[in-house]
């Protein structure tokens, strides 16, 4: 199987992709905070569907990984180089937003929860209260995912997505429900004000073929995405 190696320099950031055969870290998806100057992770967390949860939390060039309390956190942003921030992730893909006014980076683990709760759109609205930034300088960047973001899903959930006025996030295919993720999250940015031009989809290719991505999936194949400021 192939190990995927993806890089992103642009501006003011750099950003890494890394697939491992074997899951590099015990624990599962989501959230990693890594020391800037090795691969040791100090602090975990990820989204837990039906608690109590903070929508964003800022980490502050004043703070120690001691200071960090990230029980039910949804999201992570900092306008300090000193954290590279990653998600830890494998069907779907990550999402990370870049201030290029504020110098701030902000990561979002993007699954079919945190999509239909409308987490991004609640992301960049507090981003604009307590960052003051405006969305048409955000650069928005789905890094890769280990398979597409396109998931199965009930008809309740269906409806509960039409509501929200995300049908064309759908497809209906003998009688299965398909649910674009990356789409949905797509759609979410453009309605906050984000310009498509600054929206980067990630188009690259992990694995040779299909039978790759499967071996992949079953043997809970991960990619650890980073993000951090030059």
């Amino acid at each position: 199987m192939s190990c995927f190696k993806y890089k992103l320099n642009q501006n003011n950031i750099e950003i890494e992709s890394t697939t491992f055969k074997k899951p590099k870290y015990d624990f599962e998806n989501g959230f990693v905070i890594i020391k800037d100057d090795s691969n040791e992770i100090f602090k975990k967390f990820k989204y837990k569907k039906g608690k109590s949860l903070i929508e964003l939390c800022k980490l502050s060039s004043e703070q120690t990984i001691d200071d960090l309390n990230l029980d039910y956190i949804k999201a992570v942003y900092t306008d300090s180089n000193k954290f590279k921030i990653g998600i830890l992730s494998k069907t779907y893909a990550p999402l990370f937003l870049y201030s290029k006014d504020k110098n701030i980076i902000c990561a979002i683990y993007i699954n079919k929860d945190t999509t239909i709760d409308l987490l991004v759109k609640k992301v960049i609205e507090t981003l604009k209260i307590k960052e003051n930034i405006n969305p048409q300088e955000l650069i928005a960047i789905f890094a890769p995912g280990v398979s597409f973001s396109n998931i199965n899903i009930t008809s309740k959930e269906r409806t509960k997505i039409d509501k929200l006025g995300y049908l064309a996030s759908l497809k209906t295919s003998f009688d299965v429900i398909h649910f674009d993720v990356t789409l949905m999250n797509y759609m979410m940015l453009i309605d906050e004000g984000l310009l498509a031009d600054n929206i980067i989809l990630n188009d690259q290719n992990l694995f040779d073929d299909y039978n790759e991505i499967f071996e992949a999936i079953n043997k809970n194949q991960s990619i650890l995405t980073s993000i951090k400021l030059k």
